[in-house]
């Protein structure tokens, strides 16, 4: 789904009080520049374990300059991210002593360019098993594993919640949300909230803020789909498990789950 974001927190999804170091500048063409002020945690359960996004964007970013991750003690990269090096955007899980000591470790990586700007965009949320967040909308996604009818899913969709938010079924509007989706979820044809169900060959999105609309924008179909082989109205991702899209029945044996978005 869309989203838009602003800020260091989560509006949404806040779980713990952040405060950020104070704005410094950079030298440009750089490695290991390490920050001079402090990340500070507050609010927070110091036995729990929460999920942290951290992704860096600006002129700087785009031209190739990168952030390091140094201390790393007591955490797990999320799944999809395998380096804590030479990234522009890490996901890691962990207690609240530790993610402190890993966010005051970050080291910048800058290229020549000038006058660039660098940000770093932090975001803390709970960490629920077979959740992922996605810092570009904003948007926590959940995977449901089993094997369900598109019916079923898209009823159950709408009974989930998160942290108080009600949830939909998925819908997909970007490629890079698609992305993001297919490197955090190993499961193959998941249910989304797409179908022509009410009329054949118009592709509508069932549920949440795109509810209604027409898949005429974005889409990742397979080659040769949406083809309604044996009258098939409902969609899933990660088409026999790779990256795109195809129609299904309502029901079939290769479905392995749906997926429910959270966020407007």
């Amino acid at each position: 789904g869309k989203g838009n974001y602003v800020g260091t927190n989560s509006a949404t999804f806040q779980v713990v009080e952040l405060t950020p170091p104070s704005d410094i500048n950079v030298p440009a063409n750089t490695s290991s520049f390490t920050l001079t002020d402090t990340y500070s945690m507050a609010g927070y359960d110091a036995a729990t374990n929460y999920k942290v996004s951290v992704v860096a964007i600006g002129s700087a970013v785009d031209d190739g300059a990168t952030f390091d991750v140094t201390t790393t003690s007591g955490l797990t990269l999320d799944a999809g991210y395998s380096s804590w090096t030479g990234v522009s955007e890490v996901n890691f899980i962990g207690k609240p002593s530790n993610i402190e000591a890993a966010l005051n470790s970050i080291a910048l990586n800058t290229t020549a360019l000038a006058a660039g700007e660098i940000k770093l965009q932090v975001y803390i949320t709970s960490q629920v098993a077979n959740t992922f967040f996605n810092p570009i909308n904003g948007h926590i996604y959940e995977f449901v594993s089993g094997n369900i009818s598109w019916i079923s899913a898209a009823s159950a969709a709408l009974q989930s919640t998160y942290e108080g938010e009600s949830g939909y079924f998925a819908t997909i509007t970007s490629a890079q949300e698609n992305s993001y989706i297919n490197n955090r979820t190993n499961a193959t044809n998941i249910w989304i909230g797409l179908s022509d169900r009410v009329t054949e060959g118009v592709f509508l999105w069932e549920q949440g803020p795109e509810a209604g609309t027409n898949v005429s924008g974005y889409n990742n179909w397979a080659p040769n789909q949406p083809d309604n082989s044996n009258n098939e109205d409902y969609v899933s991702t990660k088409f026999n498990g790779g990256t795109q899209w195809n129609d299904f029945p309502g029901t079939y044996f290769t479905i392995q789950g749906y997926l429910v978005e959270y966020g407007t």
